[in-house]
Parts: structure tokens; sequence; C-alpha cells
């Protein structure tokens, strides 16, 4: 495996990878299991207690990250950084390119999704051998057309 893809889990972007932890974060697992074990990461409460209790900020430095639409200090890493196993990839049936995703907004709370910070134009057949049982894409920012191709070719539904 290259060393470009390596950083991300297996994923060729950072970004890609956003989309999968957004599913295994904010769509719960089978009801035996319960809620993902990743929840409490992102369990939201008022601004000043998710500002210091989940994000590591003070209330202060998150209406100053809020206001001027910048990331939250070392958020992006703390997420790139997640190991998932092939068990939790297993797990992921949709993925979705909404500019609305919950991660996006731990990432920076203030974005209006009218930037292309967290778009993936890009899914490799490497990425998609990741998902073996991804079923549905919702495509919120324009794929290539190899990206295209390959999801039709292997079934996978945009939306």
């Amino acid at each position: 495996m290259s060393s470009e893809i390596n950083p991300f889990s297996g994923f060729s972007s950072s970004n890609l990878k956003l989309a999968v932890l957004d599913q295994l974060m904010y769509v719960p697992f089978d009801p035996k299991y319960g809620p993902t074990p990743m929840a409490p990461l992102v369990a939201r409460n008022d601004r000043g207690e998710y500002a210091q209790r989940v994000l590591g900020v003070t209330p202060e430095q998150f209406e100053h990250i809020f206001n001027h639409v910048e990331d939250v200090p070392g958020m992006r890493e703390q997420f790139d950084a997640v190991e998932l196993t092939p068990e939790l990839l297993a797990q992921v049936t949709l993925l979705s390119f909404d500019g609305g995703n919950d991660i996006y907004f731990a990432i920076c709370p203030g974005w209006d999704g009218e930037d292309d910070r967290f778009d993936c134009a890009e899914i490799t057949d490497h990425d998609l051998d990741l998902l073996p049982n991804l079923g549905t894409v919702y495509e919120g920012c324009p794929f290539s057309q190899a990206t295209q191709d390959r999801l039709e070719a292997r079934g996978i539904q945009p939306d």
C-alpha cells in the first residue's frame, strides 16, 4: 500500500474518510450493539460545554472559530488518526457528501457549505474495496466521470 493512502485508514483522501466517519458516528449501529463507540465524541450540549468538553477550546475561542469560519485546531487531524477496522467499514452502506454532514460542523462549526473544503471528487477502486457493503452514495459535490463510472460498474446507486 502506498504511503499516500496510509494516513486515512486506507482511503485515498481525508474527505472521503470524513464521509465514512460521519456515517459511523451519526448513524446508529444494530440496536443489539447500541450507539457507535465514537458517538460520545460528538455529544452536543450548550455551546460552552460543547466547546470545552468535546472540542477542547474555550467558549470564547469557539465563538471566534464559528464567526470566522475556521477549523477547530487539531480536529481534522484527530479524525484522520481514527483507525477504522474492516468490521466497522463493513457497517457502511451509504455515504453522503451533503454539506450538512454533522462531522463537518465538528471540524468547522461556522461552515456554511459554500466552499470546497470537504469536497471529494474522486473515489478509487481501492476506496470502494474498503467499503464492501456500500450501496448508495448521496452526491453533494461533483464526482469525476471516472468515479461515476466506478460506482455504476459496482451497482452503487448515486442519489
